[in-house]
């Protein structure tokens, strides 16, 4: 035994996700034992992982049980909305001895409480931390050994179905993934018996397919023409699924694929037992059914001779081994964590990249995102002169948060925000910085003002104050889900059922090359986890682009059409962050044409939002203007 003691817990191998009951933790005290005001405090799993509370066990109500002479009182500690919170055991009367026991009943239901709640993500194993100050002076010491349990996906609830954006002899496969309620997948759920629609009919696809382990697949036809989806059922278990919609023509010179622009693996916290880049990669390419995945893990996890440096190697070698072009494009990344700059995401168009060290950064600290800089110190024209010469890009993420009033991280010594909404200390660079993060798993980033998509802000640095300020910014999309995960369906089950969010580019073809290329002209939209199909343009320059005019009194034609993956209740097209225009919808696919006859100015901007009956969104990035009076015979 530990000096400090020992914990077990009755929670046997398993629970599945969200599973309630009582459980009990059973402490026997050490050696050492625990003075009167001490203390043990039991963390849930996953603290690392994501701070908001939803992600992790709810206790519910909790009571002791002590075979001591000393007076115990359990109490639940940072209960908040944005605190992960743990059990406090306090010790008061007389000391907790050697072998003496204490017993915290978590979800005790005696008075008529509810039962507590297990964790709603899947992991393989999690471990509780229990640590102990023996003697009353704040200093923990955590105890080697703690219990763990592997948390399963709860019963299916629907089919995710994922299909190419546009089906070709490369990438012919419908994915159809059984998941719970909180997008687990449920590897327990077999059926042979899961009927296959196709809308249209289309006969060459097999009516009946097997789900196994919680995954099919359907090989569809690669010469599928027009719109095109599939609808899955099985009803002896009552679930069902529609994938998105297919259009080879949609667009007349680019596909559209689909990606994950903000997603992190084990590595982010340095907790690869979570998953790796492979993992990370897998999940995105065999469950979500995505077409390519930039990871950005905190480069501070990677710093160190030690470990850190070993896993920024594995992290290559998963990037270079996954990248199959045509098929599934892998992008090396990490995120730049800068406490007073913001946090940007930097992504590299090859399979080797070099690490930005802060000047003070501390890789042995507990929180090891923590970069202990100062304003003017490591700022972004830091990092882009260190970057110049690799052909990156840095894209800005949660552009419009700050950590007070988010995830509530404040480190414990140093009292410092884990990161601000970002300071405008410098100018910015249109070539290196082309995109901006215009939604993820926290919600929508586009206004200052709170909304329905909109659950942080009100700091003057949402986009719409980004492209205010005259930087040319395309729109990208990620989930930042810290679990291993790729755009999951639920995060906010309690309010809002808000998505990751995914990246749609216009691309040649499928390769990294091919991506980069439409990151860089900013040829990209943004949705909120579902995969709509949009085309923006402003007589005839695509999104992300500009279109030149020698005379402001010209007029501009604005094009968008959309389909869905439910009703298209609307297309609204903003100019200078103001709505000008509204077309309304009844059908998947929805056109709008305007014609904007006001006098044109150098640097007005136009962008889509696309608004579906389900909740889904999207955002095609900006088309700028350019007057260039007096230029006719150049232009005309």
């Amino acid at each position: 035994m530990h000096k400090l003691g020992q914990l077990s817990a009755t929670l046997g191998k398993s629970v599945s996700a969200g599973e309630t009951g009582t459980w009990e933790f059973h402490y026997e005290a050490g050696p050492a034992g625990i003075a009167i005001g001490g203390s043990l405090r039991i963390w849930s799993p996953q603290n690392h992982a994501y701070r908001l509370r939803y992600y992790t066990w709810n206790f519910g109500q909790i009571s002791v049980d002590t075979r001591s002479q000393s007076r115990l009182t359990a109490s639940i500690a940072n209960p908040g909305d944005t605190a992960v919170p743990h059990i406090l055991l306090s010790v008061a009367g007389s000391p907790l001895r050697e072998h003496e026991t204490a017993t915290v009943i978590i979800g005790d239901t005696l008075a008529g409480a509810e039962g507590a709640r297990a964790q709603i993500t899947a992991a393989r194993e999690v471990r509780f931390k229990a640590e102990v100050d023996s003697d009353g002076s704040g200093v923990w010491i955590g105890l080697p050994e703690c219990p763990t349990v592997k948390v399963l996906a709860s019963e299916a609830s629907h089919f995710d179905i994922a299909i190419p954006a546009a089906i070709n002899s490369k990438r012919n496969q419908a994915l159809i993934t059984a998941k719970d309620e909180f997008d687990n997948v449920c590897g327990h759920f077999n059926s042979r018996s899961v009927q296959v629609e196709t809308q249209p009919p289309c006969p060459s696809v097999p009516s009946i397919v097997h789900v196994r382990s919680g995954n099919g697949r359907i090989l569809l036809p690669a010469a599928a023409e027009g719109r095109f989806r599939i609808i899955a059922r099985d009803r002896a278990n009552g679930l069902e699924g529609a994938s998105n919609y297919s259009q080879r023509d949609f667009l007349s010179d680019f596909n559209i694929y689909f990606g994950d622009m903000h997603a992190q693996s084990g590595f982010h916290f340095r907790e690869p037992e979570f998953g790796t880049t492979n993992d990370l990669i897998q999940y995105a390419r065999n469950v979500q059914g995505l077409d390519f995945i930039g990871s950005g893990d905190f480069v501070t996890s990677f710093y160190g001779e030690g470990r850190g440096l070993q896993w920024w190697e594995l992290k290559k070698k998963h990037v270079k081994h996954n990248n199959l072009p045509g098929e599934f494009v892998t992008i090396l990344g990490y995120e730049w964590p800068s406490p007073y700059y913001g946090h940007r995401n930097v992504f590299f168009p090859g399979d080797d990249a070099p690490l930005y060290r802060f000047g003070a950064a501390d890789p042995q600290e507990r929180l090891w995102w923590y970069v202990d800089t100062q304003r003017g110190r490591d700022t972004p024209p830091d990092l882009w002169r260190f970057l110049e010469g690799t052909g990156a890009v840095t894209i800005p993420h949660h552009p419009n948060a700050d950590s007070d009033r988010s995830a509530g991280e404040i480190h414990p010594e140093r009292r410092i925000k884990a990161w601000h909404a970002p300071l405008w200390d410098y100018e910015p660079d249109n070539e290196m910085e082309p995109l901006i993060e215009i939604y993820q798993g926290r919600g929508s980033f586009e206004t200052d003002d709170l909304s329905h998509w909109v659950k942080l802000g009100g700091f003057g640095r949402s986009v719409q104050d980004w492209l205010a300020r005259g930087c040319r910014l395309g729109f990208v999309g990620g989930s930042d889900d810290h679990l291993v995960r790729t755009s999951p369906a639920v995060i906010f089950p309690d309010t809002l059922k808000l998505r990751g969010g995914l990246t749609g580019v216009l691309a040649k073809e499928l390769t990294r090359d091919a991506i980069f290329e439409a990151l860089r002209n900013r040829r990209t939209f943004t949705t909120n986890g579902l995969r709509m199909m949009l085309d923006f343009s402003v007589d005839g320059e695509s999104m992300g682009g500009t279109r030149s005019l020698w005379d402001a009194s010209m007029p501009r034609r604005v094009f968008c059409k959309a389909v869905g993956t439910d009703v298209v209740e609307s297309i609204e097209l903003i100019k200078n962050g103001k709505v000008i225009h509204t077309h309304y919808g009844a059908d998947v696919y929805e056109t709008m044409v305007y014609t904007d006859k006001s006098l044109a100015r150098s640097g007005d901007y136009y962008y889509a939002r696309v608004i579906q009956a389900n909740d889904g969104i999207a955002w095609a990035s900006p088309v700028w203007l350019e007057v260039k009076e007096g230029k006719r015979a150049m232009f005309g």
